[in-house]
């Protein structure tokens, strides 16, 4: 009888008689018993701040679900591997076998990469004061990948927006508690930093330039109809105003100069950010403001 062949039953074992005699027999009858999956054996590599990886799903085959872990050291285990508190190691899962079958293992090899910490010299728990532009400097990885919201950032000429420094430009209406937010990534592990967020407030209304000791002041900031524009020293010769929208596409508005002041007629466009820009020989000046219908 050949388990791997054969199936269970009744078997008959028959021995001919004579002309006088019958034949006589006996039977055996074969009950199987459904040998132990343990799986096959993996090797994975985690994070140390990952999440817990159920060890079961990483086994090859298609193991039994009713066995037990064992931990590096002999010690039991969840079979729920969770890099912050559990330490690398051979994972051994075994499945009891029912007499006469003995029991089934598999192993789980798990390596553990130490994933980049991002540091900064920003206090997180302080409310960052924007200015335009806003640079933000961390390290402690290779790389970083920075996301905010873009109703109310946007990159600033930043050359390398993969390193360590995040260089933004800020719009002139940030509600409170708006984050830029960073992650670290090691080449070489492929680990990722856990996130880390900067918590930004500008107040309402703007006043920022982008060369020059010289500002000018947009107002009302949110606007839904006429937007004011004053500028220190009124407009120059050879000076000259572009409005922008949040793609940096230009947009045509009814304009009116009164000495210092300008007035633009905001109500046709859409809601959203725009900028307007002030540029003449020695001096260029950009501030943003949103339009709320």
């Amino acid at each position: 009888y050949d388990p791997g062949v054969d199936d269970g039953g009744v078997y008959t074992y028959t021995v001919g008689g004579t002309t006088s005699c019958p034949d006589a027999t006996a039977e055996v009858v074969v009950t199987e018993t459904p040998a132990p999956d343990a799986g096959l054996d993996a090797a994975i590599t985690v994070c140390d701040n990952g999440d817990p990886v159920p060890l079961l799903l990483e086994l090859g085959g298609a193991p039994d679900t009713n066995g037990t872990w064992t931990a590096p050291g002999g010690g039991t285990h969840t079979g729920d591997f969770d890099p912050g508190v559990n330490a690398a190691g051979t994972y051994t899962y075994t499945v009891i076998g029912t007499a006469p079958c003995g029991s089934a293992s598999a192993v789980v090899d798990v390596q553990v990469d130490v994933a980049p910490v991002v540091v900064t010299t920003f206090s997180l728990d302080t409310i960052v004061e924007a200015q335009s532009p806003l640079q933000l400097i961390v390290s402690g990885a290779d790389t970083y990948s920075w996301t905010f919201d873009p109703t109310y950032f946007g990159w600033d000429n930043d050359p390398d927006q993969m390193d360590g420094s995040a260089l933004l430009l800020a719009g002139t209406f940030v509600l409170p508690g708006t984050e830029v937010c960073v992650t670290g990534n090691d080449t070489v592990t492929g680990c990722n930093s856990d996130e880390l967020c900067f918590t930004v407030d500008i107040v309402t209304g703007s006043n920022e330039g982008l060369r020059g000791a010289q500002r000018f002041t947009l107002y009302p900031n949110p606007v839904h109809g006429t937007l004011q524009m004053v500028v220190q020293g009124g407009l120059r010769s050879g000076e000259y105003v572009t409005f922008l929208d949040g793609l940096g596409r230009m947009v045509q508005l009814p304009t009116n100069w009164a000495g210092t002041i300008l007035t633009a007629d905001v109500s046709g466009l859409s809601s959203g950010v725009y900028h307007v820009q002030l540029a003449g020989a020695d001096r260029a000046l950009q501030a943003h403001f949103v339009v709320q219908h």
